[in-house]
Formats: structure tokens, sequence, C-alpha cells
């Protein structure tokens, strides 16, 4: 299970991660300032917490299709009824859930051991603060052929004058959440989320709430 390290939530971190990545400026950092990275790491933490305590845990196969199945019966029952017609929407929010678990077990096992549905969740929120200053996400340039030399330093870490972007995914996951990545898992890890996102992105919410209610729509998992 991944977690926040609370502890590491520091300014001296907050200088390695995004000092060393946001643009400086005639004001300062053009970029969160410690505050605000603050609060935002520590949301995503409590959000990590939600997830694992609620959403992590899949239904087997068999379980999935009886819920389908009972969802159907449900759906065909209630349309007989015009009281219960403004209440669908509870029941297209379970399928749009049921639906997106389907997708979930498909996937499980079948992905390398960096690309999991959490690494690409924290990704995910960390494209969303970069972007609120570049307005175009990081990216994770690797040289294939690096993977046949004899130095190791360089597949390692990025550079961050040459690779700001990669250094900035690839030093928050260590960091903040002990996840060493080494340029190509980080490479591969910034293209997977990159698949799955359309832009603009939405602007990072510093003091967001997450719990059992807000957690899907966070998610997209329901339309309402």
């Amino acid at each position: 299970m991944i977690k926040l390290y609370a502890d590491h939530n520091t300014e001296e971190v907050y200088n390695q991660v995004i000092g060393k990545t946001f643009p400086d400026t005639e004001t300062g950092k053009d970029g969160p300032d410690f505050d605000e990275w603050s609060s935002y790491i520590k949301g995503l933490g409590q959000f990590l917490e939600v997830y694992y305590k609620y959403f992590a845990t899949l239904p087997n196969g068999t379980e999935l299709k009886r819920i389908g199945h009972q969802l159907t019966k449900l759906k065909s029952y209630l349309n007989k009824f015009e009281a219960f017609k403004n209440e669908m929407s509870l029941v297209r929010a379970i399928e749009l859930r049921t639906n997106h678990l389907k997708a979930r077990r498909i996937n499980t096992g079948k992905t390398p051991t960096i690309i999991t549905d959490e690494n690409i969740l924290i990704c995910q929120h960390l494209f969303r603060m970069w972007y609120k200053t570049f307005k175009a996400l990081p990216t994770g340039t690797y040289n294939n052929s690096l993977d046949h030399g004899a130095d190791r330093e360089e597949l390692d870490i990025f550079d961050y004058n040459k690779n700001p972007g990669g250094f900035y995914i690839q030093t928050a996951f260590s960091e903040y959440f002990a996840i060493k990545l080494d340029n190509k898992q980080t490479k591969d890890l910034i293209q997977v989320t990159t698949n799955g996102l359309s832009l603009p992105l939405e602007e990072p919410v510093v003091h967001e709430e997450y719990n059992v209610k807000t957690f899907p729509h966070i998610m997209g998992w329901t339309n309402e």
C-alpha cells in the first residue's frame, strides 16, 4: 500500500521537487508556493487513504456479473413506476462505477509493476499542478540505447536542467511516497498517464475534500 510520508512534506523537499523544476520569474518562483504545494500533497495523501479504504479492493468476476444482472433487473422494475424515474441517475451512477471496476479487473495482473492504478492516480495529480503553470504535460524523454551502456547513473535520475518534467515526477514519487523510479520507468509512467488524459486539465484543487461520497465524483465515475 502506497502512503504519503508526511514528515517529508517540508520546505527542504519542496525546494528539491518544485524549486529545481518550476521557472524563476522577476517576482519569484512561477509555480505553487510552499503552503499551496504542502496542502496539495497532504490532500493527495488523504486521497490515497480513501482510495485504499473504500475502492482498491475489487469484486471478483462472478460478483461483478451478479451486480450487473441485478442492476438490469432493478432498472427494468423501477422504470415501471413514474415515482422512481427521477431517481434513475443513482442506478446509472452505480452502473458507471461497475463498468470501471470491470475494466480494472480485466487489466489486473497484465501491466508492469510500475504501471498501477495507484501510480497513475498520483501522476495525474502531479500533472495538474505542472499543467497549471506550463499549460503542457511533463515529459520523460529517454534514450533507450542507454539500457545497453555501462553508466547506470544516466538511467537512475533525470537531469533537472535538461528534463525538468521528468525530474519533477521522478523526485515527487521518491521524496513523498518512497517509490524509486529510474528514468525509463518514469518515462513509461508519464506516457501511460498522458494517454489517459485529455487537455485542458482541470485546475488543481488545493483543499479538496476526499471521502467515500466525494471520491466517485472526483474520479469521474458518476456524471452527477
